[in-house]
């Protein structure tokens, strides 16, 4: 299925939800925590979880921001010989 067609199918799903409903759901089950929607994907390839989210943004005003993970830190390579405390 292309990603074309997965998206057209998985809004027929979220049309039958309300997004209402889902938000105090959500907030029940947090208890006042803050609440993530998780994925497997890497940053910026194509997952559902990005397609809940806007759609809950479009249907309550409700603002679902990206998580930004930092940049890795380099680290310096090993080199082979041993350092000198002296």
């Amino acid at each position: 299925m292309s990603e074309s067609d997965y998206c057209k199918e998985f809004a027929k799903i979220l049309a039958d939800r309300n997004p209402l409903q889902i938000l105090k759901q959500i907030e029940t089950i947090a208890n006042g925590s803050d609440v993530a929607l998780l994925c497997y994907e890497k940053p910026g390839e194509f997952c559902h979880r990005r397609l809940v989210a806007e759609w809950i943004q479009q249907e309550t005003g409700v603002c679902v921001n990206e998580y930004e993970a930092p940049e890795p830190v380099k680290r310096k390579k090993k080199t082979d010989t041993q350092q000198s405390l002296f």
